[in-house]
């Protein structure tokens, strides 16, 4: 067994996928383990949709099999190729267990997002509150990204700060930002919109929300204060801590942050999640602040 370690972004998946090339497993198709199929690219025939850069890429492997000294490699041009040196040709097998990039399940999945690129598909930006959402929770900063749907996948793609014009797809992206459920912009859309006057009402009410902010703790007691009995629970640390808001699953929740973007994030996850009656506060703690409604600092 082989076991990699290290922080988030440093190359465990390439290394990995990278030796996963050099066997023959006798319990997989033929074109499974080849880099085609564990470092893939997408390509579109659709002019302006966003595809991964080709680059000239050789992966050299150099070892004993059979007794014999072999040299293998990969190569990359406009398609992988592979040529063997001092061998018969034949590669070492091993029973090989890997999950495929894009936290796709297998190869044959992988093709099937690949089928995009020969297809009519629709491409969309993700919304500036996403872009806000992902800088929060991870260790990169983004131009933008988009969203490359068709009838029964899609594909993300991010330009990050620094690269000029280069986007890179979610096959090439690291676990962390794989795992980024993002709400959709129609999810985004149909998020409820509260005034402060409303929410104020509702909390003078015989059954008031349960009261979500999602700002970072230093925010939760800046000048802007926070509403009284809300529970901060930052957008970042959502995901992972949403059974602590399952009491309130069935009643109403209103979510919080400083000018309303972050909880329109958050209130479009919840939804996701099955939470059924989830609001926002339009304008966030700025807007409640400007009616010189109540706070707690």
């Amino acid at each position: 067994m082989s076991v990699l370690a290290g922080s988030n972004g440093c190359g465990k998946s390439t290394v990995l996928f990278a030796c996963a090339s050099a066997y023959d497993a006798p319990d997989r198709a033929p074109r499974d383990l080849t880099p085609g199929s564990l470092f893939p690219d997408f390509t579109s025939r659709q002019p302006g949709v966003s595809s991964d850069a080709r680059q000239p890429t050789t992966i050299e492997f150099h070892y004993r099999y059979r007794g014999d000294r072999v040299s293998m490699t990969w190569t990359r041009g406009r398609s992988w190729k592979r040529s063997f040196t001092n061998s018969d040709g034949q590669q070492p097998e091993r029973p090989v267990y890997l999950r495929t990039l894009a936290n796709l399940t297998n190869p044959s999945e992988v093709r099937g997002v690949l089928q995009l690129g020969r297809k009519q598909v629709e491409t969309e930006e993700v919304a500036a509150g996403l872009l806000i959402f992902a800088h929060r929770i991870l260790p990169w900063r983004y131009r933008n990204m988009t969203l490359v749907s068709g009838p029964a996948n899609d594909l993300l793609f991010a330009e990050l700060e620094g690269l000029g014009e280069t986007s890179y797809s979610e096959f090439h992206m690291s676990s962390g930002e794989r795992s980024i459920q993002f709400p959709t912009l129609a999810e985004l859309s149909a998020v409820r919109q509260l005034s402060s006057t409303e929410v104020h009402a509702l909390l003078d009410g015989p059954t008031p929300p349960f009261l979500l902010d999602v700002r970072e703790p230093d925010e939760y007691g800046d000048d802007l204060g926070h509403i009284a009995e809300s529970v901060l629970i930052p957008l970042k640390e959502l995901p992972a801590r949403v059974d602590e808001i399952e009491p309130y699953k069935a009643g109403e929740i209103v979510v919080v942050c400083r000018a309303g973007v972050r909880s329109t994030t958050a209130a479009a996850i919840l939804t996701g999640l099955g939470f059924g009656r989830v609001s926002n506060l339009k304008g966030g703690m700025l807007d409640w602040n400007e009616h010189r409604l109540a706070v707690e600092r």
